[in-house]
């Protein structure tokens, strides 16, 4: 049993929600919030398994909300749900630690398909998010989490060192993954960057 929380201040869409998973025997919406700060104020270890949250919020937004879970409890599987489908929204994400991203356009199943994919430690991207994030979920090349945080931080011009001190790795550590992601985004090529694509991929969407 997957023991999910979610967090939204549509009181409308929470109750939506919990009426559709309450027919699946593999997932238990055992708490549903308003907004962020309620959620940190009942945070216990061991309380849920994957956190569902919204980005813009009241009191307290998801990029925030996702950076206190994941500092308290770094082994939490977090899943964004949101309408909002542009590039810096979810760099935003990404860039705390976040598992997947997921589109209220979306059916709930796809919702659904994403919990469980996070839960068992597999990244999600909704297929209708209107930009390219490389072959999403368990196709071939799929960048991992931290492949994500690098890429997104090679956009903010960040170098070899750099982002190693950002993320607390080795400057080899960061060398290893820019190798694998070139291999994984098929950028072959001596025209072809990772400097390039981040700053397409961020700006252009």
């Amino acid at each position: 049993m997957i023991r999910v929380i979610v967090v939204d201040d549509h009181l409308g869409l929470l109750d939506g929600i919990k009426e559709y998973f309450k027919y699946y025997e593999d997932i238990q919406i055992m708490h549903t919030f308003t907004n962020g700060n309620e959620l940190l104020n009942r945070l216990k270890e061991g309380y849920f398994d994957v956190l569902v949250t919204d980005i813009q919020m009241p009191m307290l937004n998801g990029v925030y909300l996702a950076k206190k879970v994941l500092e308290d409890f770094p082994e939490a599987k977090i899943l964004t749900y949101t309408m909002h489908a542009n590039p810096e929204s979810f760099r935003q994400m990404i860039m705390t630690g976040v598992h997947g991203y997921v589109l209220k356009t979306s059916s709930l199943e796809t919702l659904y398909l994403g919990i469980k994919a996070i839960s068992s430690g597999d990244p999600f991207f909704d297929k209708d998010i209107p930009f390219d994030v490389t072959n999403r979920n368990k196709e071939k090349g799929t960048l991992s989490k931290r492949e994500w945080q690098i890429l997104w931080l090679i956009a903010d011009g960040l170098n070899n060192q750099q982002i190693a001190d950002r993320l607390f790795i080795s400057r080899r550590t960061v060398e290893t993954h820019r190798k694998n992601m070139r291999f994984k985004l098929r950028l072959t090529s001596s025209s072809q960057s990772l400097v390039e694509y981040s700053i397409n991929l961020r700006y252009n969407g």
